[in-house]
């Protein structure tokens, strides 16, 4: 008898022995997208209020579309953040969790930005909305394949 070849992996012996990348893809793209609906949402439920008559006041730092916005845009960062905490929670790692989390954050927020912008701009208020709808079902979507990664690596 052979002894086995020993492991290609550098940390030999201490190499782990599940593979966390695939539900961290997952996580991340179901916080990415789930958190691109609430802010696209959010940015229709501004324009919706914007829709005042003509001759209104000009919007105010304290006025209602701004408090809207600041409010819906943090909470949709607050989602993308938890969710990819709460998902690697099998990862049992603060550091990696807490980092991919990060990441996302800013990846959510660079994506909305633009998705947002060109939805507003090529479809005004039913692009918003035609946004927050595809993006919430592919939210769902993904959110399905978490739940089968997590699942696959307990």
């Amino acid at each position: 008898m052979s002894n086995p070849p020993p492991s290609p992996n550098p940390l030999g012996a201490d190499a782990p022995t599940r593979d966390y990348v695939p539900l961290a893809i997952a996580a991340m793209g179901f916080a990415i997208v789930g958190g691109t609906a609430i802010i696209a949402l959010v940015t229709w439920t501004v324009r919706t209020l914007q829709t005042g008559p003509a001759g209104s006041a000009p919007p105010s730092i304290g006025s209602a579309p701004a408090v809207v916005l600041l409010a819906g845009t943090m909470g949709g960062l607050l989602f993308s953040a938890a969710s990819v905490w709460i998902s690697l929670a099998p990862v049992r790692s603060p550091y990696r969790q807490g980092g991919l989390a990060m990441a996302t954050t800013f990846a959510t927020l660079l994506v909305s930005v633009v998705s947002t912008y060109l939805a507003d701009g090529l479809g005004g208020r039913g692009g918003l909305l035609m946004l927050a709808i595809v993006a919430a079902l592919g939210a769902w979507q993904l959110g399905i394949r978490v739940g089968r990664q997590r699942a696959a690596v307990a």
